[in-house]
């Protein structure tokens, strides 16, 4: 196949699109830089000169910088990777200050002008050599911005040849072999790529080849690698995402790696470009982003949220993030926390969002930069507070809490702000539409960016759910329960109406669902069926029930059959079983309950040993929490034992939709598993049950 393998079929044409795009293509031998330097040190010096005016004024301070970047590359690290990118990472974004001799300050040293790509040089190199811990290395494709290797592409002969492989082979070779043996080569990187001419995938820094995404929605052809290609790799979109989109985030459970480096999926890119344009568009003031559950909406906000806090145009902006879970409020604070990213504020409380969010003519501080609250927290705000247009409002699950009287409140207090609504399952009926709240008329389906459930699996982003309906089968004796409940109205001395509204009681679906009979039949059936086919993949299961009551019963029932299970096997150590909900919300309640009363810590605690397989706790009991925002990506099953229906059932079942690979085996999860909701008919003493689990399909 001489003349038809991966230089002239894949990474010639990649090449070609690439130069005629803003990059400008030298061949890896003729860069002006020795093999062992990671850095062209004439390009940096050039930008050194031209973008810092202090060194401008005496270029021979570019010595200083390029001597202190030489050092924080090739610097030992204490093998982790992604913490030793993001300590460089301040030097990319500019962040980083310097006293150079002489002076009496420090000022900001840039590498790179984010806003005038002209200012900038792009090159496209190929076949690029860098001496590897065992012997020289050759990237196929390295582009530099201002010197600095910023990009590492491998190319792979396309499907159809005698030597085909796919782009994996291209993502083991950079994650697996490369990032290890020439750590200080990818210091500064912002993201690899590996494509086989079908399908073009990337990722940041220490990613696993098997978690690696595809960039773009076409795929299969060159021409479609290509296409997604001038997107990916464009000059705005990687200075793009290294100043927009990269968040450096520890990890949800103890594991050997200490960070985690995220960057957006092309869904996340698209949206947030299309916001970043409706936020500077003074005729337009709204935008609804309707993502599949499990696909990053939240991640997608706090990107946006940077964005426009970076924008200068929009003259020192305010966004509001909002959620309806403090739980997520919490989640999202994290992920802007660990970049060090100022003017961040979270709310406690109405008095203090007023305080915040009000302009002086209100009594309030006009707070400009990034708010995180409630829509709970806008109770009690009648009135305008705040007239700006440069305030940018963001609302996860869109669809829940915006149509009622908070809702209004919420615009009513900062009437002229951008509304951008996120959700999975926007509501369109008689009383509730998701896209009159958000929608923009002219948005395609009124929407402004739209990626369904379809496009994730296809992507591999999400897993697709098998629904397996289960019959349980218990004895209830219909005789003698009539029976024994006349001998009760006899005994107490009821009257005939007390009787009847006894009666009604007795027989309410919560009644049902709380049977102790029926929990027992149920919990066994679900504890058989997790041992024998979820737990073997490590994986762990929730169990949504009817309600409170329910809860507790099924606590107790399963965590007696994990230790009767326990005592079978001779096991030191039984496995456990969990309760997370709300404690002391409604009057009157159990005391006894208070012990399933968790803080917030508590609760991230408990969530946390759910999502580490070494852990003995592989079942999560709730009745309404966790039903969004929850990410277990190693949940594999979803006992569903609660009628729901419309977007609450597919909200909650998508909790088992995420991706996971086994850190044990290395086998990828294939699909959630749901059983779903139980029914039941009484057939002379016995009744039949049937509910579901939820787990993705083969």
């Amino acid at each position: 196949m001489t003349g038809f393998g991966e230089r002239n079929s894949v990474q010639e044409p990649l090449v070609r699109l690439l130069a005629s795009s803003g990059w400008r293509n030298v061949y890896g031998d003729a860069l002006d830089r020795e093999i062992e330097d990671v850095v062209i040190e004439s390009d940096l010096r050039d930008a050194l000169i031209r973008l810092n005016p202090v060194i401008g004024q005496d270029p021979a301070r570019a010595t200083e910088i390029i001597a202190a970047i030489n050092r924080d590359l090739t610097a030992p690290d204490d093998g982790t990777p992604v913490a030793a990118n993001q300590e460089f990472y301040p030097w990319l974004r500019g962040l980083r200050t310097w006293k150079f001799t002489g002076m009496t300050k420090s000022v900001p040293i840039r590498l790179f002008d984010f806003e005038n790509l002209a200012a900038n040089r792009f090159i496209v190199a190929d076949e690029v050599t860098y001496p590897g811990a065992r012997r020289n290395r050759r990237f196929d494709i390295v582009l530099y911005v201002n010197g600095i290797p910023l990009v590492v592409g491998e190319t792979k002969s396309p499907v159809g040849t005698a030597r085909s492989v796919s782009w994996f082979k291209g993502a083991k070779d950079i994650a697996n072999t490369y990032e290890f043996e020439c750590p200080a080569f990818f210091r500064p990187n912002v993201f690899s790529f590996a494509t086989e001419g079908k399908e073009l995938a990337y990722a940041p820094l220490g990613t696993r080849p098997e978690k690696w995404q595809v960039w773009g929605a076409d795929k299969g052809r060159l021409d479609d690698v290509l296409r997604n290609a001038s997107q990916l790799l464009a000059p705005a979109t990687v200075l793009s995402i290294l100043a927009d989109y990269t968040l450096y985030q520890k990890p949800d459970t103890e594991t050997r790696i200490d960070k985690i480096k995220i960057i957006p999926r092309y869904m996340q890119f698209e949206a947030v470009q299309l916001m970043h344009q409706r936020a500077l568009d003074p005729g337009r003031n709204r935008g609804l982003i309707v993502h599949t559950q499990g696909t990053g909406k939240t991640l997608a906000m706090v990107f946006a949220a940077g964005m426009l806090l970076r924008e200068r145009t929009l003259q020192n902006p305010t966004v509001v993030m909002i959620a309806d879970r403090l739980q997520l409020v919490r989640q999202m604070w994290e992920q802007f926390h660990v970049t060090g990213a100022p003017r961040l504020h979270v709310v406690e409380s109405a008095s203090q969002l007023r305080a915040l969010l009000a302009d002086q003519a209100h009594g309030g501080a006009d707070k400009r930069g990034l708010i995180f609250t409630t829509v709970h927290k806008f109770s009690g705000m009648g009135e305008a507070i705040n007239q700006r247009d440069n305030i940018f409002v963001m609302v996860d699950e869109a669809h829940r809490t915006q149509e009622g009287s908070l809702g209004q409140t919420m615009r009513a207090a900062v009437p002229n702000a951008t509304m951008f609504g996120f959700t999975g399952t926007p509501i369109a009926d008689r009383d509730r539409n998701t896209f009159d709240l958000f929608g923009d008329d002219d948005d395609p389906g009124r929407a402004l960016h739209t990626y369904t459930s379809e496009q994730g699996v296809a992507d591999g982003v999400v897993v697709p759910i098998h629904v397996a309906p289960r019959l349980v089968e218990f004895h209830l004796d219909k005789k003698m329960l009539d029976e024994s409940f006349q001998e009760l109205a006899s005994t107490e001395g009821l009257t005939e109406e007390e009787t009847e509204v006894l009666s009604s009681k007795a027989t309410r679906v919560a009644t049902f669902f709380t049977s102790p009979q029926r929990v027992e039949a149920v919990a066994a059936d679900m504890v058989d069926h997790f041992y024998s086919t979820i737990d073997p993949l490590d994986m762990g299961a929730q169990v949504v029930t009817y309600n409170r009551e329910a809860c507790i019963a099924y606590h107790e029932a399963i965590t007696r059959l994990l230790n009767e299970r326990a005592a079978r096997l001779g096991q030191d150590t039984p496995d456990e079983a969990a309760v997370v909900m709300s404690v002391g919300t409604v009057k009157g309640e159990d005391p006894a309950w208070s012990k399933y009363d968790l803080t917030e810590i508590q609760e991230e605690t408990l969530l946390n040993r759910f999502r580490d397989v070494d852990d003995p706790l592989k079942f999560l009991i709730v009745t309404s929490k966790l039903g969004t925002g929850f990410n277990a990506p190693n949940e594999g099953v979803m006992y569903l034992d609660k009628p729901m229906k419309l977007h609450t059932l597919f909200q909650t079942i998508t909790r088992t939709n995420r991706t996971w690979t086994n850190p044990r085996t290395g086998q990828a999860k294939r699909y959630g598993l749901k059983r779903p909701g139980f029914r039941s008919v009484v057939r002379r003493s016995r009744a039949r049950s049937s509910w579901c689990e939820c787990r993705p399909l083969r």
